[in-house]
């Protein structure tokens, strides 16, 4: 029975050796696995995305161009196609005409609250789907029903919209029911404890500030109402020459399935590329970009937290390394010196046997090559175990 146990021995010290060589890593990334999880729910999802913001005037071509340029570059890097924001600098007004000539538009929207006559021009990427109690099928901009009401238009009819000295016709797609329609108090009040008819739905939460905001007493003040559009639909106003100051946003979501550290450490890499591409004037995609801000002082830049999501996971497995790093190491050691005494009990042993052989005529090449055959085993097997490791 010396044999099998030998062996027997032998394989126990290669599992432990094993082991020893493999809980490390394998224990860091479990660590900073869950680390980066309990991370990325300290986030908003928005903001771990990678956001491209172009500066500039409103310029139909030029954001077609920029547009197709990034969605081309989103389907080469096998990043979702992004989420499309046009947000004019400033409000303008809705004129009317009147004897006097044309005046502005104004309209209550809350008791107690002065009227306003102040509109702004909106467009995201399915932002007419997301619309309250939305009614009509027209192109154009969809305006709020008080205003409709006030005015006596509806889908197919025109508005004049009054910014910056310049005047434009606007085509009415609909009418909508106001986003900051019964706004509790306080103002801040979190999306779950609204009302679930409540017009701000999660579509429109995270531009709750394009709404309503927050007066010192934590009351709602409603923003100036949104006339809203596709971003098509908003950037082709730019071809009748209507080219107020705006900021266009392509934000590219963060990948759902990336919720370990090997993944997002890709998904960051991709971003890092992208930021490269998009800042630099001297790249296809950079030149098109800055070429679509289209005015002095138009700008392009990069935004993204999933740097700062992932340095936590991070600097804790570096600072648990340091301590496993002993450990693993003692482990291996005594695993080898273990196996090493196995060694050597087996050489003893084999070492009699081939004695004992000779003794009974064996000849020197048929011992030679079995020896050969039983050292060349455990050596495989060693490589064998070693190559898995690694991989």
């Amino acid at each position: 029975m010396r044999g099998p146990g030998l062996a027997l021995a032998f394989a126990v010290m290669v599992a432990l050796l094993a082991l020893a060589s493999a809980s490390r890593p394998l224990f860091l990334a479990q660590v900073g696995d869950a680390a980066l999880a309990e991370e990325l729910g300290e986030f908003d999802a928005a903001a771990l995305g990678a956001t491209v913001t172009v500066t500039g005037s409103l310029d139909a071509e030029g954001f077609r161009a920029g547009d197709e340029a990034l969605d081309a570059y989103a389907g080469d890097a096998g990043l979702e196609p992004p989420v499309v924001e046009i947000r004019p600098n400033e409000s303008g007004q809705i004129l009317e005409d009147t004897e006097e000539g044309p005046e502005p538009v104004e309209v209550q929207y809350e008791i107690g609250v002065a009227p306003t006559s102040s509109f702004r021009l909106y467009a995201r990427t399915g932002a007419t789907a997301h619309l309250p109690d939305a009614d009509g099928d027209a192109d154009g901009v969809w305006v709020p029903r008080r205003l409709a009401a006030e005015l006596e238009v509806g889908p197919g009819d025109r508005l004049t919209f009054a910014q910056r000295g310049q005047t434009l016709h606007l085509p009415v797609a609909g009418t909508y029911r106001e986003l900051h329609e019964r706004m509790p108090t306080p103002a801040y009040t979190p999306p779950d404890a609204l009302p679930e008819d409540h017009p701000i739905s999660e579509y429109w939460e995270p531009r709750r500030g394009l709404i309503v905001s927050v007066n010192q007493m934590g009351d709602p003040v409603p923003e100036p109402p949104l006339l809203v559009g596709e971003p098509g639909a908003v950037a082709a106003l730019g071809d009748e020459g209507f080219g107020p100051p705006v900021r266009y946003t392509w934000a590219f979501p963060f990948p759902d399935e990336a919720v370990d550290v090997r993944a997002a450490n890709e998904v960051r890499r991709v971003y890092a590329d992208l930021e490269s591409a998009v800042v630099d004037r001297g790249e296809a995609l950079g030149e098109q970009l800055w070429g679509t801000s289209g005015r002095p002082g138009g700008t392009v830049y990069f935004d993204t937290l999933l740097d700062g999501a992932i340095e936590r996971p991070a600097a804790l497995v570096e600072a648990l390394d340091g301590s496993l790093a002993p450990v693993a190491m003692g482990a291996q050691g005594l695993a080898l010196v273990a196996l090493g005494g196995v060694v050597v009990a087996a050489t003893r042993r084999r070492s009699a046997e081939q004695r004992m052989l000779g003794v009974q005529g064996a000849g020197s090449t048929w011992l030679a090559a079995r020896g050969a055959v039983e050292w060349a085993l455990p050596a495989v097997a060693g490589a064998l175990t070693g190559v898995s490791l690694a991989v």
